[in-house]
């Protein structure tokens, strides 16, 4: 069974976050090696070919040790770069369908990149992660050292497809939509966003009126600036129902991506 985890949002809202394994981390790492491997071999290639063309000792001297220097930058800079840039993500990553974030379901940032990466040479001890695996079995959240260190987690997102697949206990009606105002700049939104989306309709049924109420009206005071919504119009209900809508629009959306 999927470990998950709760974290509170600003907002005030409860969002279950799937924990990725050590299966899913090592197929990441795997794949990140694989293209790291490329780019290493690619560099290789070229830098022995220039080194050996040259007559002079020095300049091939010279070209190895830079060779080397790129090597290692390549092997620690790669993960920073993917994950600053692609919000937690290496290619590995993505391919995956894993993503790194911050404690309290914050996205990853810059200093949290950096720390989290630069302990993968402890990590990596004394062969490819020695240390990574034995912390990770016994860490509740599978974090390896650098994920202790930095205040992160590795989460598993789901795939187009597995988003539609997520059981609602009512089925929602066809006319639902009704009577609300039309839905704009859908393409705004975030996972994060729809993480609460989805988290709130998941649990909209243990949940009593009024906190279904207090948070249905929460999640649109902000996500309203993002899509234009105007929720003062709107009664309780209406917010509840307009929850319930962007949730199935959105992963509507993202089934035919």
């Amino acid at each position: 069974m999927a470990k998950t985890i709760q974290v509170v949002t600003p907002e005030n809202v409860t969002v279950t976050y799937e924990l990725a394994g050590i299966g899913s981390r090592g197929l990441a790492i795997m794949l990140d090696t694989v293209l790291e491997g490329i780019i290493v071999l690619i560099v290789l290639l070229a830098g022995t070919g220039v080194a050996y063309i040259s007559q002079s000792v020095m300049v091939r001297i010279t070209g190895m040790v830079i060779l080397w220097v790129v090597l290692v930058f390549i092997w620690v800079i790669y993960p920073i770069i993917f994950e600053i840039v692609w919000d937690g993500r290496t290619p590995g990553k993505r391919l995956a369908g894993l993503r790194v974030i911050r404690e309290g379901g914050y996205p990853i940032n810059g200093t949290s990149a950096i720390i989290r990466n630069l302990a993968r040479f402890i990590d990596f001890l004394p062969i490819f992660y020695g240390v990574g695996i034995i912390t990770m079995f016994v860490q509740p959240e599978y974090k390896r050292l650098g994920d202790i260190i930095a205040g992160t987690i590795v989460i598993r997102e789901p795939v187009a497809g597995e988003i539609l697949l997520a059981a609602r206990e009512e089925p929602i009606e066809e006319d639902l939509a009704v009577g609300l105002p039309d839905i704009r700049n859908l393409d705004r939104l975030t996972s994060e966003d729809y993480q609460a989306l989805r988290s709130f309709v998941q649990r909209q049924g243990q949940l009593k009126p009024p906190i279904q109420e207090r948070l249905a009206g929460q999640i649109l005071q902000a996500l309203s600036p993002k899509l234009d919504i105007p929720t003062e119009p709107l009664s309780a209900q209406d917010q509840i129902r307009m929850v319930q809508v962007l949730e199935r629009a959105y992963a509507e959306e993202h089934r035919v991506l």
